[in-house]
This record gives structure tokens, sequence and C-alpha cells, in this order.
């Protein structure tokens, strides 16, 4: 009797690693261990023997967690094959509630695949809690009302939010006080100067979130300076500058101070007002321009941003001299030193005749020089 009991609990505690499990077990929770229980001999070759299982989760907690015993050899039949395991944490081992048994003839050799599992099992599903986002911070005008924003706070699980806002922190003196602190965009009246701090949390019915905190304050802040866009024009153009995108957080007024960084050489361009919005200059020389703004608000200066000018190329100008007249057989000497180009470039030239008299054979001499000469060889208009 006691070389049976130990032969069949060794031969399943041994097997329990590989037994097959169905169902939900398939994948979580599974059958990890059996614990020998008591045995009863049948006859010589039979016996009956009574277990406890461990049920383990890997991934996640689980409920209602039961399991039926299969018999898959009639070597092995099923006498009470029902198991209830409490509920499982995730990662957690439990042991059965209960008990099964099984009774096994031991003229057969026990294999592996003789014995499984059928493991059900409901997945607890876990509340994550919401993340609150209480809007960035803000500078707001003494006496203004600053409007609060948790539109961006969320929930993992999509469940709906409720708010509540506290102002935790207030300047001496301040009788500030939140105007709707239930709601997603409350308010407050700023009443004194210095800094405001409010927190906010938000529930998804289950679980507060963390508390997240903005501060609303009365301190000035710098302006930005913005010059516009960089622009391209023609040598001799007008360009006008645009400041009208800078900008101040607190609302307060702005002053502009514009200047000429750099200019190309031998230029003379000068701002028509270095203090407009929107000043001019003209484009006197082929090159590039760098203008600075800086803004004020009254109280400090902004970091200076610039402004880009580029020249394109413009066209030359011919000048082919004035008109002449001469003698046949006379030689003309042309002038094209009065053309011109407003960019400062050096000039090619390169002359042709057009049209001349019925059986003219004249040629410009060097048709790419400033100055070069034709010979007249009929009369008539060349």
């Amino acid at each position: 009797m006691r070389d049976g009991r130990y032969r069949i609990a060794a031969l399943i505690g041994a097997a329990v690693g590989f037994i097959l499990c169905t169902g939900a077990a398939a994948a979580n929770p599974i059958i990890t261990n059996i614990q020998y229980v008591s045995e009863l001999r049948i006859d010589r070759y039979v016996i009956q023997a009574t277990y406890r299982a461990d049920a383990r989760s890997a991934g996640g907690a689980f409920t209602g967690v039961s399991a039926t015993v299969i018999s898959n050899n009639p070597a092995l039949t099923i006498v009470d094959g029902s198991l209830t395991f409490p509920d499982l944490a995730d990662g957690a081992t439990v042991t059965s509630n209960d008990t099964f048994t099984i009774q096994y003839d031991l003229r057969t050799p026990f294999q592996n695949s003789f014995i499984g599992f059928d493991v059900k099992a409901t997945p607890v599903v876990v509340n994550r809690p919401p993340t609150a986002n209480a809007g960035p911070d803000q500078t707001v005008a003494l006496g203004s009302t600053a409007q609060l924003n948790g539109s961006a706070s969320s929930d993992p699980d999509g469940n709906p939010l409720t708010f509540l806002w506290t102002l935790t922190g207030a300047p001496t003196g301040s009788l500030a006080a939140l105007i709707n602190p239930t709601a997603v965009n409350p308010s407050l009246v700023i009443d004194r100067p210095g800094n405001y701090t409010i927190s906010l949390v938000v529930n998804d019915g289950t679980v507060n979130s963390a508390p997240d905190s903005v501060t609303v304050s009365t301190l000035n802040s710098a302006p930005v300076a913005n010059a516009g866009p960089d622009q391209t024009k023609f040598t001799g153009s007008l360009v006008t500058l645009d400041g009208s995108a800078s900008s101040d957080a607190d609302g307060n007024s702005l002053t502009f101070s514009w200047t000429i960084l750099t200019a190309p050489a031998g230029s003379t361009a000068a701002l028509s007002s270095t203090t407009a919005v929107m000043p001019t200059f003209t484009i006197d020389k082929f090159g590039t321009y760098v203008v600075r703004l800086i803004v004020n608000d009254g109280h400090v200066n902004s970091a200076p941003d610039t402004v880009t000018i580029n020249t394109d190329n413009s066209p030359p100008t011919a000048n082919a001299g004035p008109d002449q007249s001469g003698l046949v057989g006379s030689t003309i000497q042309l002038d094209g030193s009065s053309s011109t180009d407003v960019d400062g470039q050096a000039l090619t030239f390169t002359w042709s005749i057009l049209s001349a008299p019925s059986g003219s054979t004249s040629t410009i001499s060097n048709p790419s020089a400033v100055k070069p000469s034709i010979t007249i060889t009929r009369p008539g208009s060349y």
C-alpha cells in the first residue's frame, strides 16, 4: 500500500509541469503543482489518490477560478474532478479550496498525457488612475480674470472625469476665490500682485489622479519681437518692414526700435523711421541687408529678432550712344560706355548689325568691345 501510494504520487507529481491545460488556462492562469493529500487502495493494482492543485497567474488578476480534471486514458478514472480557487492577483499562486480524486491502474505505465486540467477564470479589469493637467502657467494683468483649463486631463480607460480645483497659494491680502471649482474651465479674479497656485485633481469615478498645479502670475513677462519674414527685392526698390506680429503676454503696449545691422559696401540706405511698426528703406546697393528689431513693453526689452533682405539681380541697361552720320568709306566709332547696371556688376558687350543698305559688306570690328567701329560701304542707314 505504501509502495503504491508513492508510485502514483511520484508519477503524477513529476508530470505536473507538463499537464495539459485547456480552455482559459491555455493562456492564463495555469495549474503549476499538485499536492498529495491521501490515498485509498481499492485492490492490488488499483489505487484512489486525492490531491490539491496550485494555480498561478502570470499576467493579470482573475476571479471565479475553477478547474475540471480530465482523464485522457482508461487507466485513469476521475472520481471527483471539480476544483475551485481563491481569487488570483497578478503573478500570484493559490491552492485550490477543495481536492480532486483520481483512480489509477498501476499496471499501465503512467504518461504525462493521461491527465489534464480545464481551467476557467474571469479576468479582473484593473482601473488605471486618470491624469490631471491643469494647463500652462499664465501671466495676467492685475484686476483681470484668469481662465484655467483642465481639458487636457485624461483617463487611460476612457472613463468620464470629474474636476476639483483648489487655490493652494495666493499673495498676502488676496481675497481671490475660484469661480466654479468643479468645472473643466474655472476662473479666478486676480486681486493682488504676485503668484497664485491652483491645484487640480480629477476622478474617473473610482480613483483620484495625482494633483497637477498651475501658477498664475502678475509679474511682467518680457515681450517677443517679430521682425517679419525675410524678403528678396530688386536694387532700387522700396522695402517695407513689418513688426506687427511682435507680442506681449501681459497685453502691454509695445514700442519699437529698428536698426540696420549690415548693408552692402557703399550703401547709404536709411530707415524711414526707427520707431515705427512698419518702417521702410530703399535698396541702393546689390547685396544683403540685415535689420534688427527690439520691442519694449514699458518695463523690459525683448530679445532681438532680425530680418534679412536679399537683392535679386537686376537686368542692366544698354546704351549704344547717339545716332551718327558719315561718308561712304568712312569709319564710325560706336560707344556703349554709357550702358549701366544698377547692381554695379561688370558688363560684357555684344554688338550686331540689325539692318544695312542693300549690297553693304560692312562688319563690326570687335563686336564684344565697349567701343567697336564700322566702315560705311554703301549709302543709307545702318
